[in-house]
């Protein structure tokens, strides 16, 4: 099974970077601003990815 190291880029020009299994589910978490999403990320009307590393 693969994991990912990703990098986003939010809205205010700031980086969150993070670590999954399941890449696709866990950006749409994250765009969906679920309870699961990273807390920090909610504060964003935006973000890109702007890394990504498989493993």
């Amino acid at each position: 099974m693969a994991c990912f190291v990703y990098i986003l880029r939010t809205s205010s020009n700031t980086l969150y970077i993070g670590q999954t299994n399941n890449l696709e589910k866990r950006l749409k978490e994250h765009q969906d601003k679920s309870s699961k999403s990273a807390k920090y990320l909610r504060y964003f009307s935006s973000f890109k990815l702007v890394y990504l590393e498989e493993f």
